[in-house]
C-alpha cells in the first residue's frame, strides 16, 4: 500500500501556457489544503468499442461492505476537446474520463462530493454530509494508473483511502479494506452497451445490497 497525497487529477491542454498549469495545480492542492479538503481518484483515457460508463464508491466498516454512494452514469464522446483551440489542424485529444471522490468539512458538516466526468461533461456534484469520513485520512492511500488497475466486483479501482489502526497483512486491495476501520474505494467501469452496463449494475446491485 502506498502512502500517497493524491491531488485532483487535471487535463490541460497545449492552449494553456505550461507555467499557468502548474500555477494551477499549486493553487489548487494548496486551497484544498488550507480547506481541509482531501481526495482521491484518477483518470483513466477511453476509447471504443465502450459506449458508457460507471462510477461508484464502495464504503466499508470494520472490513466489512456498508453502502454504495456516487452512482454515475458516463455518455463517453469522443474527440470533441480540441488541442489547440483555433488550430483544426493539431487534432483532438483524447478522450479520458477523470474519477475523483473528495471530502471535507461545509457548513459545520463533514461530507463528500463525487465528480466523474468526460471532458466537460457530467453531472455536477452535490455535498452529501457523512460524519464517518472525519477518520479518513488520504496518508493511508493507494492511487493508481496505468493500463492494469486492481479490480474489485468487476470494476476497475480508480483510488482508495483508509482509516487504519493496524498495518494490513499484505499489499492488496482487499488486505487494506479488511484492516481498516473505514475504506473508501473509487471504482470505474466501461460497456460496450447500455444493456451490458444494465445487466452488470442488476448483478451489481443483488451482490451489494445495502
Amino acid at each position: 500500500m502506498k502512502s500517497l497525497l493524491v491531488a485532483a487529477s487535471l487535463v490541460c491542454f497545449a492552449a494553456v501556457p505550461l507555467r499557468a498549469q502548474v500555477n494551477a495545480a499549486v493553487r489548487d492542492t494548496a486551497l484544498r489544503s488550507f480547506l481541509g479538503i482531501q481526495s482521491v481518484g484518477s483518470s483513466v483515457p477511453i476509447a471504443p468499442p465502450a459506449v458508457s460508463g460507471f462510477a461508484t464508491v464502495l464504503v466499508y466498516k470494520d472490513g466489512k461492505f456498508w453502502k454504495r454512494i456516487g452512482d454515475t452514469p458516463l455518455s463517453l464522446n469522443f474527440g470533441q476537446t480540441p488541442i489547440a483551440l483555433g488550430n483544426t489542424q493539431a487534432g483532438y485529444a483524447p478522450a479520458t474520463a477523470q474519477i475523483e471522490f473528495l471530502w471535507g468539512p461545509r457548513d459545520g458538516k463533514v461530507g463528500y462530493l463525487f465528480q466523474a466526468k468526460v471532458g466537460a461533461t457530467g453531472f455536477e456534484p452535490s455535498f452529501s454530509e457523512m460524519p464517518e469520513l472525519a477518520a479518513l485520512n488520504t496518508w493511508y492511500s493507494d492511487a493508481f494508473r496505468g493500463p492494469n488497475p486492481p479490480q474489485l466486483h468487476g470494476m476497475s479501482v480508480m483510488g482508495a483511502a483508509y482509516s487504519l489502526k493496524k498495518p494490513p497483512h499484505g499489499e492488496s486491495i482487499e488486505a487494506s479494506i479488511k484492516a481498516a476501520d473505514l475504506a473508501v474505494v473509487v471504482l470505474f467501469k466501461t460497456f460496450g452497451s447500455e444493456e451490458e452496463r444494465h445487466a452488470f449494475w442488476k448483478t451489481c446491485d443483488e451482490e451489494l445490497k445495502q
